[in-house]
């Protein structure tokens, strides 16, 4: 018997077993909504409800509202006209209920008082003429849902997580016309991230106006796109009405500093936002620690802004660092704002940043009038560099040495020794980024 095969009922019973400890040693996922009250779900169908209203609305005023890139739409009623009743109970039903259906009734004879007095307006008319132009059925609705399925199936970003990471994916018009009906309509994502895609000013109007009222998304990020002020303009207005979305990122965008200045004066109207542009606003605003340290957070003008809204004044702040971020030429004025207004901070660091030539001559005339920082490190700057030409000029190194009382030959040969008077422990190189001269000391040379 030991030699004898298994029979084929227990190589079934072994596969199914086998199949079963796969599953269950298959990662779960956690549903960030099983915790979400009734009321969290009848907000979330009656937000639908209303969307599909105001779908209907505009496409029956102009068909080819938004959708100039698509085919024409043929007008119908939404599907919350058509839903049908609950077979058990005869009532309507809970996420879809039924309306009564639009039907063709003898028009009313309109008295000339009421016609002078402007009661019967274009959009009653208009209402009257529908029955004989709309089909029974939700047509488009029904063919958007079903495309909707397939075009998450296809992108494959993580629906089944409750997240869409459409991150380097090459969108089309057709595919932020379907992001956005998805958000629309609260689709179970809590997550969007379309960093690194073409995503532009027009597409993020879109995005935001059907994200209004969505109550299911709590993060967007449009991190490395070609959102400009005109596109924060429209999520800031988002951020005014959608108290949903806590975390909000758009970092190494085309943003300027009044840009940032738009999304933080949107925060002050919205509680519930906690982080924009990797920022922990609601955490410094409330309680912003000593040592304030975003070292490596590619932070850049827009977001110096939005420090300086949310820690100006801040009298209990004693360190600044902002190495090795993405701060240029324009975010120089923010910073040296910024630092004024700190009046205790001793050390800073803004070493490996771009401020180049023009950023150091900005900050060159703080550093004269100021008297309480006792490390400040500018290193790796670019001193030597007029941005964004890389031309070579020592405009801004001359700036800082003579705000420092520090003697420079012209030759840029070496450096001279602080003098001990000064209170100041002040990191520089050597022209960072200077060509290099065959046969000359420049070559080499020591950052110090």
């Amino acid at each position: 018997r030991q030699g004898r095969p298994e029979p084929l009922d227990q190589k079934k019973k072994k596969k199914k077993k086998k199949k079963q400890k796969e599953e269950e040693e298959e990662e779960q996922i956690d549903d960030p909504f099983k915790d979400h009250d009734e009321a969290f779900w009848f907000k979330r169908n009656f937000v639908n409800q209303l969307q599909s209203r105001r779908q209907f609305k505009a496409n029956v005023r102009d068909p080819n509202w938004l959708y100039s890139h698509r085919a024409r739409r043929s007008p119908s009623l939404p599907a919350i006209l058509v839903a049908p009743n609950d077979e058990e109970t005869g009532l309507p039903a809970i996420i879809e209920p039924a309306i009564m259906r639009l039907e063709q009734k003898k028009e009313p004879v309109v008295t000339r008082r009421r016609r002078l007095s402007g009661v019967v307006s274009e959009c009653e008319q208009t209402a009257r003429e529908m029955t004989n132009v709309l089909n029974d059925e939700a047509t488009q609705e029904g063919t958007d849902e079903e495309r909707i399925m397939a075009k998450l199936a296809y992108w494959d970003a993580g629906e089944a997580k409750f997240e869409l990471d459409m991150e380097s994916k090459s969108l089309m018009k057709d595919d932020f016309y379907f992001l956005a009906y998805a958000m629309r309509f609260n689709f179970l994502i809590y997550k969007l991230n379309l960093s690194k895609c073409f995503v532009t000013d027009e597409d993020v109007e879109l995005l935001a106006s059907n994200l209004e009222l969505n109550v299911v998304l709590s993060t967007l990020i449009l991190r490395r796109t070609k959102v400009s002020d005109k596109g924060a303009a429209a999520i800031a207005k988002l951020i005014e009405r959608n108290h949903t979305i806590t975390t909000l990122d758009l970092r190494q965008t085309s943003l300027t500093v009044e840009g940032g200045y738009t999304l933080v004066t949107a925060y002050k109207r919205n509680p519930k936002l906690t982080t924009i542009n990797g920022l922990p606003v609601d955490q410094l605003t409330k309680s912003p620690p000593d040592d304030v340290d975003f070292r490596e957070y590619s932070l850049g003008a827009p977001e110096m802004a939005i420090l300086l809204e949310v820690l100006r004044g801040r009298k209990n702040i004693t360190s600044l660092n902002l190495h090795k971020n993405l701060l240029g030429p324009k975010a120089s004025k923010t910073v040296v704002e910024l630092l004024a207004s700190l009046a205790s901070v001793k050390r800073v660091d803004l070493g490996e940043n771009r401020f180049g030539c023009q950023g150091c001559e900005a900050i060159a005339p703080f550093l004269e009038t100021n008297t309480s920082i006792e490390y400040f490190d500018l290193s790796m700057n670019g001193a030597m560099l007029v941005l964004p030409q890389k031309t070579v000029d020592s405009k801004g190194l001359r700036a800082i040495a003579d705000a420092l009382k520090v003697l420079v030959r012209t030759g840029l040969d070496h450096w001279a020794p602080l003098p001990p008077r000064t209170s100041y422990l002040f990191h520089l190189t050597r022209a960072d980024n200077l060509p290099s001269y065959t046969g000359d000391r420049r070559t080499k040379h020591s950052n110090t």
